[in-house]
């Protein structure tokens, strides 16, 4: 309240806030999936080309499924592929077969009828999934009522590239999703489908919120010998541009989603029983019984419904049944990026945006169409070529199904290359840049700065409480830095930036673990002892004794961006516990007892030399002249002949007491040297 506002005699209310604002963390696992619906509307209203936020299969059922007929009815299929079965001169190399009698046929899709939202969506909640975003951009196609060719790539000419990119375009205007997932992009031809890749990584890239979860056209039915072309095919299709925002799945999995009523005769040669009829009941083996219940399903006025057909067909012949079980299989064969979301999802809840999605099964794939074993995934893995890592998925015997990867498609950068560092830093700079919205327009001054650095700070210290951080402290584990002299300048300040600076140790998952075994001879107890004495006492075996390390080889951190930093000479790393003197007038012993008492650090002083246009110390130190301490942390690092560290001091909230310019000589064959003397407040000393 502003004084200059009071002007009427009485008593007035200021509230004070007493606690700081603090960073809520966004959500990490909403995926919003593009593609085809049985429809897309609700109460009279469209939601064609609209995001849609759903937090249950209900809300999608509502929405984009068909409405259930009245209860006395069948309910209507929500998806209904259709199937051909195919006769062929010889085995088929690629894809599910059958073989009636003496003929193989080789079990083919209508191309056309062939789509994965729906069965995807049923995934991704039977994984656990929660939100998640449905962006419809169309319904089901006509049917071409005829068979793909075997070993085809199966491209529906009812999924056009012009809709899903027209999908993905509305997402620019949502900031919740943080994974696009298209799963009838396998569906597209070759090229469509890179097109279709690359728009999707480079809106990833614009907006910093979501990833792109990718499945690899032939991963439904790839050859044992040439599935490589696959994956380079797909490698070739993603580009260049935002790698780190992208992760691929391989190969599809076969699933449980559709059931036995899922499946029936409607589903086989367009609802042409009469293909059907040629296959249960010959010339050579007629079947009456089959015949007779066709014959019921070419007459409607039979009054039995298609469920009641399907059971008595089922019932009345074994080969209808097999080729039932078959159609199946097929259709329960599935992109895993939609699942792969509900897992992302799960290990999201249960443990943190950090856990890797990895080493776990999806629920629901019982099957895979090729079993890859460790030398071939070594080849997805790792393409030293391109960098574009593939996630294999894998079958283990006695274990089942895992996913057996977390890379994203920038398989070589030693920042990107893991999915779950990706997503925690997108999960980082979302929830703090929201949170810092609260101070757009507030002054530009050190309070503001320090509001800011400790909503930030309390937010990543819960973070590395739940093990989203590495390091044996906060401290160790993140820094927060905003203020003139360390993030901002002047103009920075008067051109109204305020930069804030975060430096985070992000948890790295343990992808490859190595175990060395060595055999050593046995040997008894006394030749092991009087070995060791040997070995000490011999003096000429000195080059194995343990010797002190030498103190030539060390770097300096001197906080924000100096790092590395060389010096001549560092001393003054010393601690004192001053001395209390105390003694009671009853003592026996006419002396003073002496207590520990405060600890005192000495200054260090450091020697520098002095390079052409380098005034670091002098910057430094004239901070305090202007009564403006900026204080910081010190690293000192003692180093070995290869360059690690095995000793270190830190230095806390050290400033520059002291700085003397070097002496100048006429005839001095000497180098100009700085000498700093810095006062600090607590050393810790730690080994490697």
């Amino acid at each position: 309240m502003i004084g200059s506002n009071i002007k009427s005699p009485g008593v007035y209310i200021n509230e004070l806030n007493a606690f700081p604002n603090s960073v809520v963390s966004v959500a990490t696992a909403v995926p919003a999936f593009i593609g085809y619906t049985p429809q897309a509307s609700y109460e009279g209203k469209s939601y064609l080309n609209v995001p849609v936020k759903i937090s249950s299969f209900a809300d999608f059922q509502a929405i984009f499924c068909y409405p259930d007929p009245q209860p006395s009815s069948a309910p209507l299929k929500q998806y209904s592929p259709q199937y051909y079965l195919s006769p062929q001169e010889s085995t088929p190399l690629t894809g599910d077969y059958l073989q009636l009698g003496s003929t193989n046929y080789a079990i083919c899709p209508d191309p056309s009828t062939i789509y994965y939202l729906y069965n995807s969506i049923r995934l991704f909640y039977l994984n656990g999934g929660g939100d998640a975003y449905i962006v419809s951009v169309g319904g089901y196609g006509e049917p071409s009522n005829k068979p793909a060719v075997p070993g085809d790539q199966i491209v529906n000419p009812n999924v056009i590239l012009a809709d899903l990119l027209r999908g993905l375009d509305t997402l620019k205007y949502e900031l919740e999703p943080t994974m696009y997932i298209c799963p009838e992009a396998t569906l597209l031809s070759v090229a469509d489908n890179a097109i279709l890749m690359q728009a999707m990584l480079l809106q990833c890239t614009e907006m910093n919120t979501a990833i792109s979860v990718f499945d690899i056209i032939g991963g439904n039915a790839p050859d044992p010998n040439t599935y490589m072309n696959d994956i380079a095919t797909f490698r070739n299709g993603t580009g260049t541009t935002g790698l780190n925002y992208g992760t691929a799945y391989y190969p599809f999995v076969g699933t449980t989603i559709m059931q036995n009523q899922d499946i029936d005769y409607t589903n086989l040669f367009g609802g042409d029983v009469g293909m059907l009829e040629q296959l249960l009941s010959t010339s050579s083996q007629p079947d009456s019984s089959v015949r007779a219940i066709i014959a019921n399903i070419k007459n409607p006025a039979s009054g039995l419904t298609v469920t009641q057909n399907n059971d008595a067909l089922l019932h009345a012949s074994k080969t209808y049944s097999i080729i039932i079980q078959h159609i199946l299989a097929q259709a329960n064969l599935l992109p895993p990026s939609a699942g792969m979301a509900g897992v992302i999802a799960t290990t999201d809840n249960e443990i943190g945006v950090w856990e890797a999605p990895a080493n776990t099964s999806i629920v629901g794939s019982v099957s895979l169409p090729i079993r890859l074993t460790d030398t071939q995934q070594a080849d997805l893995n790792v393409d030293a070529l391109t960098g574009k890592s593939v996630n294999a998925i894998r079958f283990f015997n006695g274990i089942g199904i895992r996913v057996w990867g977390a890379r994203t498609l920038d398989g070589n950068s030693m920042d990107w290359k893991y999915l779950p560092v990706r997503r925690t830093i997108t999960f980082i700079e979302q929830s703090c840049k929201l949170a810092a919205q609260a101070y757009v327009f507030a002054p530009n001054t050190k309070n503001t700065w320090e509001a800011v650095k400790a909503m930030i700070s309390s937010f990543l210290t819960e973070v590395w409480k739940q093990g989203g951080l590495q390091g044996a402290t906060p401290a160790d584990a993140f820094s927060v830095s905003c203020g003139l002299g360390s993030t901002m300048t002047a103009d920075d300040i008067l051109s109204g930036f305020m930069r804030v600076t975060i430096m985070v140790a992000i948890v790295h998952p343990a992808e490859f673990i190595v175990i060395t075994i060595q055999q050593q001879m046995a040997a008894s107890q006394y030749f092991n002892k009087k070995f060791n004495s040997d070995m000490i006492t011999d003096n000429t075996s000195k080059e194995n004794a343990t010797w002190p390390m030498p103190k030539f080889s060390f770097e300096v951190d001197l906080g924000m961006q100096l790092r590395n930093v060389a010096f001549q000479e560092i001393s003054g790393l010393e601690a004192e516990s001053q001395i209390i003197e105390y003694r009671k007038s009853n003592s026996p012993v006419f002396t003073t007892e002496k207590m520990p008492g405060l600890v005192k650090y000495g200054n260090i002083t450091m020697k520098r030399g002095v390079f052409v246009n380098d005034n670091t110390f002098w910057d430094w130190y004239q901070q305090v002249q202007m009564n403006t301490i900026s204080r910081r942390t010190i690293i000192i690092r003692l180093l070995d002949e290869n360059g690690s560290v095995t000793m270190q001091w830190r230095l806390d909230n050290a400033w520059p007491t002291k700085i003397t310019s070097t002496d100048l000589k006429a005839d001095g064959n000497e180098v100009a040297v700085d000498t700093i003397e810095i006062a600090h407040e607590n050393m810790v000393i730690t080994n490697g």
